[in-house]
């Protein structure tokens, strides 16, 4: 039997009761919510989902989940996983945080953009990705367009790109797919 040093209130990250420190330490909910004495948070939250005892737990466990399906996705699109950086970025979008990405060149931020846009838009929801240039809005849409090859996405003649290198007859078109989608 551990030590005990200290018994924390509202400190279980399920239920938000009493738990010791070791326990904290290492399970991280209390003996009332799981009696078990090992595993990782995801599997912990996974049981008690089943044994209908997740409370706080819930939110976590959605985005584990859906961040582990978007894993998939992006490993199918590129060959490779997400980055450390692009799952914090990738776990804050499906949680429903608004946030700006400020980090250096080359760490990841449109090719994680891309790959949630087209995750995304297989869930039947939209996005826009806004660029500073028309050259690197046709770059994205190109880049778009093989991601979702290689993702397998079939139905790709809803991925829009409008800028104001397309011709007027283009513009119009882009425009008129857009109203559409809506």
């Amino acid at each position: 039997m551990e030590e005990v040093r200290a018994i924390y209130n509202f400190a279980c990250v399920n239920c938000g009761g009493e738990i010791t420190d070791a326990r904290l330490t290492r399970v991280g909910v209390c003996e009332k919510c799981f009696t078990g004495d090992s595993g990782s948070l995801l599997e912990i939250a996974e049981r008690l989902k089943s044994s209908g005892k997740i409370r706080k737990l819930k939110e976590y466990l959605r985005i584990q989940l859906e961040y582990e399906r978007f894993k998939k996705f992006f490993e199918k699109a590129l060959g490779f996983e997400p980055w450390s950086l692009q799952e914090v970025w990738a776990k804050r979008i499906i949680s429903g945080d608004n946030f700006a990405i400020v980090a250096p060149t080359g760490v990841g931020k449109t090719v994680l953009g891309l790959i949630m846009a087209l995750y995304l838009y297989e869930k039947h929801k939209r996005c826009y990705l806004i660029t500073p240039s028309s050259i690197l809005a046709q770059q994205l849409y190109e880049k778009a367009l093989s991601f979702a090859e290689r993702a397998g996405i079939r139905k790709t003649e809803d991925i829009v790109v409008y800028h104001a290198g397309l011709t007027k007859g283009e513009k119009e078109e882009a425009l008129k797919k857009i109203r559409e989608l809506d």
